[in-house]
């Protein structure tokens, strides 16, 4: 995870690339690089910050759609899937979605080529560009696909031209962590903002480089987090003693009010719930295994790996191994107190956002955008 020799992903990214293009999760070498170091600031936290009330919001809508139910048995994960494309609609575009209560062609649009993406990733002879062409599927992917794009290419060339014709346009860029004076509490900078104000190599970003990175966003900040949200649901269902520990936290943090808005200093403070979300990544991380390419020979523990080999790391293995984590099938929050011998573990036994260069950039946005969904438990318990 650190060494630059297997810095490349595997292959199995491949069908990704005619959707996504080579944003941060498909590039690699300098283009990756760069576009990391200059993306970074997009995930400061004063952005993360204006971005809590979107979280807030539409948390509320999954809350009350959960309440309408009547105490019936639900399908959680499509519910949890609508609830983070709206926010990842609003936050990754500045543009106002309802995807819980009136999908547009465009999160549909995004739901079915994600469902279509990891049905090629595990199935070998559609993995391949010339057999898909003949696969039922191939029709609604390339629909999709063009939907997506035209949508992603609109919208920024909408907000393009609202900044470029804002009386407050000027010739600054994003190139390190913005200051007070460029994020200020008033301000709600989109993903998208950042990055048509973002200049590499002295040059601001083509239309089709952001495109690449908003479509890369989508895919990664929507359905990575449901699978989380669903887990963390279902650990908590199967834990009745933590649920009501998490949710009397959540009281004595946030009040009885049920319509207190929920901000970022709230959501700092919820220690327990933290320990929570960690041990629900650990037994069920939402991106079990990854992979990565050698990009030249190398020998790793004793074994030489050619060139060109395509190597997976098995996160839940890692997750799931008792000299590391005792008792590993048991829910234990506790064990991610410092205490208990958590700032002692080995910083890559426990990589939920993987770890090294290639972490994931967004996962503090991942982890606040998880806390407001706790709202089910706070405003509609019964």
């Amino acid at each position: 995870m650190t060494s630059a020799e297997f810095n490349c992903k595997g292959d199995d990214y491949d069908v990704l690339l005619e959707w996504l293009g080579t944003g941060l999760l498909t590039s690699s070498g300098n283009k990756w690089f760069t576009h990391r170091k200059a993306l970074t600031p997009a995930f400061h936290f004063k952005i993360l910050d204006n971005f809590a009330p979107v979280f807030d919001s539409k948390s509320t809508i999954l809350a009350r759609k959960l309440l309408e139910n009547g105490g019936e048995s639900v399908k959680i994960f499509p519910l949890v899937k609508l609830y983070t494309l709206d926010v990842i609609v609003e936050t990754a575009m500045g543009t106002a979605s309802e995807a819980q209560s009136k999908q547009s062609s465009y999160t549909l649009a995004v739901e079915e080529i994600a469902a279509i993406a990891f049905f090629r990733m595990f199935n070998r002879i559609f993995y391949s560009n010339f057999m898909f062409q003949f696969h039922k599927l191939y029709e609604p992917y390339k629909r999709c696909l063009k939907t997506i794009h035209d949508f992603t290419l609109s919208v920024i060339e909408k907000r393009r031209l609202t900044l470029l014709n804002s009386p407050a346009a000027t010739d600054k860029t994003v190139s390190q962590v913005p200051g007070d004076s460029e994020l200020g509490s008033k301000s709600k900078k989109a993903l998208l903002d950042v990055l048509l104000q973002t200049n590499i190599d002295g040059r601001p970003l083509t239309n089709e480089e952001i495109r690449e990175e908003v479509d890369t966003f989508m895919f990664a900040g929507h359905d990575t987090t449901a699978s989380a949200i669903t887990f963390l649901l279902y650990s908590l269902a199967k834990h009745p003693e933590i649920q009501q520990k998490v949710y009397e936290e959540i009281t004595s943090v946030i009040g009885e009010d049920k319509d207190t808005p929920v901000n970022i200093s709230f959501l700092n403070n919820l220690k327990y719930l933290d320990l929570v979300i960690k041990e629900s990544l650990r037994i069920f991380p939402p991106v079990p295994f990854i992979t990565r390419t050698a990009l030249k020979e190398v020998n790793l523990a004793g074994l030489v790996i050619p060139a060109d080999t395509n190597l997976t790391i098995g996160i839940y293995n890692m997750h799931h191994n008792a000299e590391y984590f005792p008792e590993p099938e048991r829910f234990l929050p506790e064990r991610f107190e410092a205490e208990r011998g958590a700032e002692k573990l080995n910083p890559y036994a426990y990589v939920p956002f993987s770890a090294g260069g290639r972490n994931c950039i967004g996962q503090k946005f991942a982890q606040y955008k998880s806390l407001p969904s706790m709202k089910s438990n706070r405003r509609f318990r019964k």
